[in-house]
């Protein structure tokens, strides 16, 4: 069936909705122009792609109504068409990239919105990677052949499931694409099919990441974190543009507490969760990652503009590094010992950025803290888990993140022969004696006058560390 013959939007209406959604001023914005039956073309859809959200509530309310018809038009004819791709059907790749636009600066888009334009970026995405796959032949002349045709076919019903509704089935969607990247063909042709393949899943993993449905978004975590094992390069790469993507401009976009803003946050969370989840298999190996996977992380980290939800994930991110390959971490150290004593002490005296008369409040600690810490947390008032979108560096949840990572670099830095660093690094020390001091100064300051149960305790058991390791040796 043609495309044309399944759209029933004029396409001068959705030009005319185009329009006043660019005028605000424009006397008939509050009189769209009708709806009717009428054959039309795919670029009509093209439009609604470029429409931009207002963040009045009326203007919302009309432009995310139009976007939500078009992307539910887009969703059910690409479902009618199993044939339709980018190849056969241009102007879906220009509207891939319109979604691709919308999602990523999606502050102001409703839930119901998002969920769609996630769906329909993942359909687009895995249309285009099913039309780049080479027709199966059934005649098959050697070994090499038959193999490339067993990659392909199983290649092919992965893309399908990983879009089907039925979750089990996406879950093993997932998992067969990871084994066909990780297989290890005989044949070059083969080989070079994989390599065009990563790519593409790549993208395909990143969308999964911002489903809703928890068991969707692990198992696309794990997939990725899976394929870094052979494709670390294009992975670290993906991974590092997409944990930095809009962070130059978010810092003036930002509107804490609204939902668009978590769900930003959200999406680079599980970013982070990724990076954590690479940095852990990647072991000795890490060499290989650290310049392509953390520009955007030192960038986070760096900048009090960012809320702290994202600052935190940062520190918990580097902290995976030096607990996995310490070796690894020697050139940053002193730049990152210095950002958490800042932070430490610095930072958590400063006016606040929010004025939030809460911002220092303690957090109430979760059950494996009170194990391990004992009654003296018992007093630290009602939960008041921080709104991911605020920026109060006075904040616990930064401090707390402050201090672990320290504690990982200093005991990691004990636990591990200096003469083993010595013959690979070719340094005469992991830790500098001014770090030592300056960081045992500052903990004896957290201790006298750190509120928060968890830092207070935190500082207390990593200062009594320090004093038997380095000065009752």
């Amino acid at each position: 069936c043609r495309f044309e013959n399944c759209i029933f939007f004029k396409s001068s209406s959705l030009k005319d909705d185009a329009r006043f959604n660019r005028n605000r001023d424009s006397d008939d914005l509050n009189s769209p122009a009708p709806f009717e039956a009428h054959s039309s073309t795919l670029h009509s859809l093209k439009i609604l792609g470029v429409t931009k959200v207002k963040t009045q509530d009326e203007d919302d309310d009309m432009s995310q109504g139009i976007l939500l018809t078009g992307l539910s038009l887009l969703s059910a004819v690409v479902e009618a068409n199993p044939d339709m791709n980018e190849q056969n059907t241009p102007p879906l790749k220009e509207i891939t990239v319109d979604i691709d636009h919308l999602l990523t600066n999606s502050s102001a888009l409703n839930p119901k919105l998002q969920e769609l334009g996630i769906r329909c970026h993942l359909m687009l995405s895995v249309r285009k990677a099913l039309a780049e796959v080479p027709h199966h032949t059934d005649k098959v002349d050697s070994e090499l052949e038959e193999e490339k045709n067993q990659l392909t076919k199983k290649y092919s019903e992965g893309l399908k499931l990983v879009e089907d509704e039925c979750l089990p089935l996406r879950s093993q969607g997932i998992v067969m694409l990871k084994e066909v990247l990780l297989a290890q063909p005989k044949s070059t042709e083969a080989k070079k099919l994989i390599e065009a393949w990563t790519k593409g899943v790549i993208e395909i993993f990143l969308r999964m990441i911002e489903e809703e449905d928890s068991f969707v978004y692990l198992n696309a975590i794990k997939g990725l974190s899976g394929i870094a094992e052979r494709w670390s390069h294009l992975v670290c790469d993906r991974l590092n543009a997409a944990y930095g993507d809009g962070l130059k401009d978010y810092p003036e976009k930002l509107k804490e507490g609204s939902e668009g803003s978590k769900r930003d946050i959200d999406r680079w969370l599980r970013v982070g969760e990724t990076m954590v989840q690479v940095i852990q298999r990647a072991g000795i190996a890490l060499t290989l990652y650290v310049n392509r996977l953390l520009p955007s992380v030192f960038f986070v980290l760096h900048s009090k503009a960012f809320p702290i939800a994202l600052r935190s994930s940062a520190l918990a991110i580097l902290t995976s590094c030096v607990e996995v390959s310490l070796c690894t971490m020697a050139s940053y150290l002193p730049d990152l010992i210095e950002s958490c004593l800042t932070i430490l002490s610095i930072e958590s005296l400063s006016p606040s950025t929010n004025h939030e008369p809460n911002a220092e409040r303690s957090l109430e600690p979760n059950d494996d803290e009170l194990f391990e810490y004992g009654e003296q947390f018992k007093e630290l008032g009602k939960d008041e888990m921080a709104d991911p979108t605020i920026r109060d560096s006075r904040h616990p949840v930064l401090r707390r993140s402050a201090i672990k990572f320290l504690r990982m670099a200093f005991l990691k830095s004990l636990n591990s022969p200096i003469e083993d660093y010595n013959k690979r690094m070719k340094s005469r020390v992991m830790i500098r004696a001014e770090d030592l001091m300056k960081v045992m100064r500052v903990l004896g300051y957290v201790k006298l006058i750190e509120k928060d149960g968890v830092c207070k305790a935190l500082a207390e058991e990593f200062h009594e560390e320090l004093e038997s390791t380095f000065f009752k040796r």
